[in-house]
């Protein structure tokens, strides 16, 4: 949201728990809503607080900012970060077979960096649980920061082969 849709919101939120969920709500409460739903547009935010408020299974308790994001629309929460496990198996392949040439997210490559050497040890079960803890920590500071997957290239070395960058026998 725009700091300028900040008022609008407010007053949508505050009629909500005032007027169906019967609940007063705080200015120090609308300031954590606000900070909470900052990177997603206002319309969308509307429309999650509408539609958490029709859904028959959430509507019976007042929504909390995790709520709403649930509810957004898929675009708006697609960010271009793949999940924990997804990311883990794009990442392995590179691991095993340093041939392999691949993409990557910063995210994946400090998760990478962090369980490198507990793979160096031949435990691929604790390497991959190093891997999705630190790869989720740093995924939720880049949606905290509204900021979207940046993916690099990493060259396998046959690709570097074929472009004469290696001696051959």
């Amino acid at each position: 949201m725009k700091s300028t849709d900040e008022n609008a919101f407010a007053v949508m939120l505050t009629g909500i728990m005032t007027d169906v969920y019967d609940k007063a709500i705080k200015p120090a409460l609308i300031n954590l809503w606000i900070a909470s739903l900052q990177p997603y547009a206002l319309a969308d935010v509307q429309a999650a607080l509408m539609s958490y408020v029709t859904d028959p299974a959430d509507c019976k308790f007042p929504p909390k900012p995790g709520d709403l994001i649930r509810h957004l629309p898929a675009a708006a929460t697609d960010d271009g970060h793949p999940g924990p496990d997804e990311a883990w198996g794009l990442l392995v392949r590179l691991i095993q077979d340093e041939r392999e040439t691949g993409v990557l997210t910063e995210e994946m490559r400090a998760g990478w960096q962090a369980c490198q050497p507990i793979l160096d040890l031949g435990d691929e079960v604790g390497a991959r649980m190093c891997f999705l803890d630190g790869y989720r920590r740093r995924i939720q500071e880049a949606r905290q920061a509204a900021k979207k997957a940046h993916w690099t290239v990493t060259l396998g070395g046959s690709l570097l082969c074929g472009f004469n960058a290696c001696k051959r026998p």
